[in-house]
C-alpha cells in the first residue's frame, strides 16, 4: 500500500513488515542496548544481557518489536521465549527469536520495491 509493503510471508507465517508503522507501534516492545544492535541485524537471536528496558506485558510466543536505545527505531521483530515477567527477572539466555530485522533479504526487497 502506498509502495510500502504491509505483510510478509516467512517460515514463521504472515508477519508485519517492519515497515507497517501502524501495526508496529501496536506491538509489545523491548528496547536493546546498541551492543546488542550489530548482533540483530546479522540474524543473531536475543540474549537477555542485551537488554535494556521492557516496555510492555506480553506473553510467551507473542510477536514483539525490537527498538535500539539510540533512536528508539524498529530493528527487528521476534517471538518471545518467555513471557514479559520472566524476562525481566532473568540475568542471561536467549529470550528472543529474530525472525525479521533491518537488512534481512524481505528488508532488501523493500528497498528494491520503494
Amino acid at each position: 500500500m502506498d509502495d510500502k509493503p504491509l505483510i510478509v510471508r516467512t517460515k514463521a507465517g504472515l508477519l508485519p513488515s517492519l515497515k507497517f508503522d501502524k501495526v508496529i507501534e501496536s506491538l509489545p516492545r523491548v528496547v536493546v542496548d546498541m551492543g546488542a544492535v550489530a548482533h540483530l541485524v546479522n540474524g543473531a537471536d536475543l540474549m537477555r544481557p542485551g537488554i535494556k528496558s521492557i516496555q510492555s506485558d506480553f506473553g510467551k510466543k507473542q510477536l514483539v518489536v525490537i527498538l535500539d536505545e539510540k533512536y528508539g527505531k524498529p530493528i527487528a521483530l521476534g517471538f518471545t521465549d518467555v513471557d514479559s515477567a520472566e524476562m525481566r527477572v532473568m540475568n542471561k539466555g536467549k529470550v528472543i527469536e529474530n525472525i525479521h530485522y533491518v537488512g534481512d533479504e524481505l528488508w532488501k526487497s523493500f528497498a528494491k520495491s520503494s
